[in-house]
């Protein structure tokens, strides 16, 4: 039953009543809700953007709180949620609710037609972006998968090791030690386009070499739930039964939700709960990226460019807002993002599944950035005693391998806490982006009463915890690391297991590089306290060094665990995850 002293906007101004002795302007959402409506329990609007409206002109006229209520079901938007400072009333609040409602940047796909038996196609939106993934409501649906096979020669055009089948244009997936490179790939005689943007000339080991692991995606007929694009405009499904219409949804918005203030307005006390945000796009180019680390790409052009990868939730110069209960789920970028002038903004139970990128990151620095290790130019940019609580984080980085459960970088005081992180090619969590040992505003990172298992399971490079850099006051405690590294892929062609994921079955691994450790202390680690840790089951080297001395760290003590039961930090054992 809704409180009395919770009032729908237009009921206050029918009555006449002044807006400052009323506590609360209520609007409701609804999937089918008429936008012509007033926005009240019982006749309720039916977009987001129509309530966003409602409650701005709420705020203009002096209302003090304001409650946005999401009724379960999923919205699709024409463009982003953005909600800056003027969607919070002065001297108030305001709050975004939704139980099981979710926000959708995706276009559900309709008018299939029946193609060869079990196949169906549909003509792709305008606005759908080139390569483009799929999902079945929230979960995405795998590409038809080719290989993995090796280079067996590089010149204009690659040779593989077995020669690609001819005629459909996928995307040529090439994998290194701690990441993947990504571009469109057209089979003819057996070999592929070379195409530039899947190096970057900074860092060589990027580029496609001789012995290089590939996958091409999209290029054979698909298995049941599988799809592929068969022209520029068609996609091409497997099922026994004609898709139900709507049902299945291409991203087309690279950012879903936005919070984004100024440097003279942050946005202040808003609060968002219980809110569902998916299907954000991850738009590349043919040319292709190359996947480098934690979340960022280079691609190329006359100036390579460097970028993080878009995130489903952006949120910038946001001081003290709160997101709990916010699920991000299904998306082809990375999950939440905390970007220049986030001041204690707080992320508790949140969770983040099944995204392309990086689940959690503190420090984006957004679509273009001038160096790759570039701190903030202004020390206001810099995001400070932001705090990610028991949050979940869980089968991320399925498209940019090299992307990571929740990176830190260039940030002061934040906090990770209890977080359940699980199931990743990659690392678990990262912190710093600086190689050498000289001082940035990375500083005072808690990582605190985490459980991270079952990470780096196809990547190497890397570590249930990785960090680099000169990082004073860092604290990595009391965490619980299992079952690190170790899943091996099948080689040669046709190779795919359930959801079109590579087979596990090969005695060898699909990359080789520097071991997997449970923690990876990369080039200039210095500064950091390390205690009370338990490492189980590491299939590669418990603490590593690489670059950097156990001396430069203060090193406390650690429990590495090969057999027997595991002993769980009591921070672990009052919970973690959502």
């Amino acid at each position: 039953m809704r409180s009395t002293l919770l009032r729908p906007y237009w009921l206050i101004l029918g009555l006449g009543l002044s807006l400052s002795t009323a506590t609360a302007v209520e609007i409701t959402v609804a999937p089918g809700g008429l936008n012509s409506g007033p926005g009240t329990n019982d006749r309720p609007l039916g977009s987001p953007l129509v309530a966003q409206q409602l409650a701005r002109a709420a705020i203009k006229a002096g209302e003090r709180q304001v409650r946005v209520l999401l009724r379960p079901g999923t919205y699709h938007l024409r463009e982003p949620l953005v909600l800056g400072p003027e969607d919070i009333p002065v001297g108030g609040d305001a709050l975004w609710e939704g139980d099981e409602a979710v926000l959708s940047g995706g276009v559900p796909l309709r008018g299939w037609e029946a193609g060869e038996p079990g196949l169906w196609t549909c003509r792709l939106p305008l606005e759908v972006p080139q390569h483009s993934g799929l999902y079945a409501g929230l979960v995405p649906c795998p590409p038809s998968v080719w290989g993995p096979v090796t280079i067996s020669a590089i010149g204009p055009r690659i040779t593989l090791a077995q020669p690609a089948p001819a005629g459909i244009t996928g995307e040529l997936v090439v994998v290194h030690a701690w990441g993947t490179c990504r571009a469109a790939a057209l089979s003819t005689g057996g070999t592929l386009d070379y195409q530039s943007g899947l190096a970057w000339p900074p860092v060589p080991e990027l580029a496609p070499h001789v012995g290089s692991p590939v996958f091409i995606e999209g290029l054979t007929r698909p298995a049941p739930g599988q799809w592929r694009l068969i022209s520029g405009s068609r996609i091409e499904y497997a099922s026994a039964d004609q898709p139900v219409e709507g049902k299945l949804v291409c991203p087309v918005l690279p950012c879903v939700l936005q919070i984004a203030g100024r440097p003279d307005a942050p946005v202040r006390r808003l609060t968002l709960r219980g809110i569902g945000v998916a299907h954000g796009a991850w738009p590349r180019p043919a040319a292709g990226v190359a996947g480098i680390q934690a979340g960022h790409i280079a691609t190329a052009g006359r100036e390579p460019q460097v970028a993080a990868l878009p995130a489903a939730v952006q949120v910038t110069w946001a001081d003290g807002v709160l997101l709990e209960r916010v699920t991000v789920q299904g998306s082809d970028g990375s999950g939440i993002a905390l970007g220049a002038g986030c001041r204690d903004v707080r992320l508790v139970r949140c969770t983040v599944a099944d995204a392309g990128g990086c689940g959690i990151v503190v420090g984006w620095r957004g679509p273009t950035i001038a160096t790759l290790s570039a701190d903030w130019a202004d020390s206001d940019e810099i995001p400070l005693r932001n705090l990610i609580q028991r949050c979940l984080v869980t089968r991320c980085a399925r498209l940019d391998w090299g992307s990571v459960g929740i990176a830190v970088l260039f940030s002061a005081k934040t906090q990770i806490t209890g977080n359940q992180i699980e199931d990743l090619p990659y690392s678990g969590i990262s912190l710093g982006f600086r190689w050498d040992t000289s001082l940035t505003s990375q500083k005072a990172t808690l990582v605190e009463g985490n459980r991270i298992r079952r990470v780096m399971r196809r990547l190497c490079d890397g570590g249930a915890i990785y960090t680099l850099g000169w990082q004073p006051a860092a604290r990595i405690s009391d965490n619980l690391i299992e079952d690190i590294g170790g899943e091996l892929l099948a080689k040669g062609g046709e190779q795919q297991g359930k959801g079109g994921e590579p087979q596990a079955k090969s005695s060898e691994p699909l990359v080789n590089g520097a071991p997997v450790g449970g923690m990876f202390f990369d080039n200039g680690s210095k500064g950091i306290l390390v205690e009370n840790n338990v490492l189980v089951r590491i299939n590669g080297e418990p603490l590593r060094f690489n670059g950097c001395a156990p001396s430069w760290l203060l090193l406390g003590t650690n429990t590495v665990v090969t057999t027997g039961p595991t002993p769980v930090p009591p921070a672990v054992a009052e919970g973690t995850g959502p």
